[in-house]
């Protein structure tokens, strides 16, 4: 079950990686940046009401943060760095994040090269990012239900391989069509290799 909490958790984190672009995007083109911008705190300000109003401290978490102040439990950076299996799978998300937001920065570029109207690039980038997001999305689920019938590793490893396959592949797009369908190939992919790490 921690599996699938976790890729609940995960499509949460990418479900606002995939709604926010979208909806961002719409906005720049027909109210403006700013307007953006200013959905983006309106937000915030009702995530953070959320907290204050729904959010309670489990009893066993405020109990561990008292042993930790009072150095009762005390686990050394080394400590952690020696955990079995820790370093490789920390590497993993690293070059699955990397990945994936290394992406988010290039994509308006390309869309702008490729698109004729110079009004939509807002538009078609919001779409590929939030089609991307929404492909991690079903991975991650789609993974917590595979280590119940093959390891972590064997997951992992396809799911890696995969996401290095599509992301070479984007090198020969020409088109935001062709980019686009590549980038929901990797979403495919990267989604399962952030939640499995």
């Amino acid at each position: 079950y921690t599996t699938r909490a976790i890729a609940l958790v995960q499509s949460a984190q990418i479900l606002g990686q995939m709604v926010g672009p979208a909806l961002g995007g719409l906005m720049a083109e027909h109210f403006g940046i700013r307007a953006a911008f200013f959905g983006s705190s309106g937000l915030a300000v009702v995530a953070g009401c959320n907290m204050l109003l729904m959010y309670q401290e489990s009893p066993a978490y405020t109990q561990q943060r008292r042993q930790r102040r009072t150095g009762e439990t005390k686990m050394s950076f080394r400590d952690i760095l020696w955990t079995p299996s820790f370093v490789p799978i920390l590497c993993v998300l690293f070059v699955g994040t990397f990945t994936n937001r290394s992406y988010q920065v290039l994509i308006p570029l390309f869309v702008a090269s490729t698109v004729s109207s110079q009004g939509t690039v807002a538009s078609v980038t919001g779409l590929i990012v939030a089609c991307g997001a929404l492909a991690a999305t079903l991975s991650a689920n789609v993974a917590s239900r595979l280590v119940v019938y093959f390891t972590h590793a064997q997951v992992l490893l396809v799911a890696l391989i995969a996401c290095a396959c599509a992301s070479g592949l984007l090198v020969g797009s020409h088109t935001a069509l062709q980019f686009g369908l590549l980038r929901v190939a990797v979403g495919l992919f990267d989604g399962s290799i952030l939640t499995l790490s």
